[in-house]
């Protein structure tokens, strides 16, 4: 097993970049107003949205004329605007013509988790929760996550990936690269243990390295995702435990009635 060293290449932000914020830019998003307080969330004030449309998520109808009361940082009570009572000193955010949504989650992105951009930036946009797919300054994501609790700054839940564990030939500096099964089972342990959220895959894996990590995530607890390997199916993915599939990598071509012929066709890496 060997370590890249630590030397990001710079990239540049696209609109594909933000595309996933900006399908919430158009509602009234209530957690990402409740967390844009510079408070715990314990001692933010009362706070009540009336005659909002609630949709919850779930699949269920839309709810007009809907009152939600929240305190302490957390919903406390919904009803019908017309049968909810309120307070007189409680502050009122009159929400006609307005939906609320639970708060978004932004699943996959880059960022050096700067104060003064990305963080307001996926708030502003609903955003209150995202998965950092390859911390590669944990520092910084375990600082913003002790200042957001703190009610220091404001900002979404971070879930963060280790680093990319990948084959030879992996393009990205900071990765890990393993090329057996003790390696792969050694690096999930390192990723465990270091306290990231999850495990990330990459392109190059081989098939035996790829499977150690399924057994040992799954051994330890810990849960891995990422792109799929050219050397693995999409169900044998699925079927491993692999929690998502970046990009919709190799989805295209388990689809195809030739899979098992073009999956013999070495392939150009692009890495992304």
């Amino acid at each position: 097993m060997s370590i890249r060293p630590q030397a990001l290449p710079t990239r540049k932000l696209s609109l594909q970049y933000f595309a996933a914020t900006a399908i919430a830019s158009a509602f009234l998003s209530l957690p990402a107003l409740v967390q844009g307080q510079t408070l715990p969330a314990n001692n933010l004030p009362a706070l009540a949205f009336t005659h909002v449309t609630i949709i919850d998520a779930t699949g269920s109808a839309a709810q007009p004329d809907m009152t939600v009361l929240i305190d302490g940082g957390g919903i406390v009570a919904i009803d019908k605007t017309a049968k909810m009572q309120l307070p007189p000193s409680i502050q009122v955010v009159d929400a006609t013509g307005k939906f609320l949504i639970p708060g978004l989650v932004d699943m996959h992105v880059h960022t050096s988790w700067d104060n003064y951009f990305v963080r307001p930036l996926m708030l502003a946009n609903g955003i209150t929760g995202t998965r950092e797919m390859f911390a590669a300054n944990f520092d910084a994501v375990k600082q913003r996550r002790r200042e957001v609790d703190a009610g220091q700054l404001t900002g979404p839940r971070i879930f963060a990936a280790g680093p990319i564990v990948d084959g030879p030939g992996g393009p990205w500096p900071g990765s890990i690269i393993v090329t057996s099964a003790a390696e792969a089972r050694a690096a999930v342990d390192k990723i465990k243990r270091d306290g990231y959220d999850f495990v990330k895959v990459y392109s190059a894996l081989d098939r035996e390295p790829y499977f150690a990590i399924a057994d040992e995530a799954k051994k330890l607890g810990i849960p891995f995702a990422g792109h799929v390997p050219g050397s693995i199916s999409t169900l044998e993915a699925s079927n491993s435990g692999q929690k998502s599939l970046e990009h919709l990598y190799g989805i295209s071509l388990s689809c195809s009635t030739r899979e098992e012929e073009l999956r013999k066709t070495p392939l150009s890496y692009v890495p992304e």
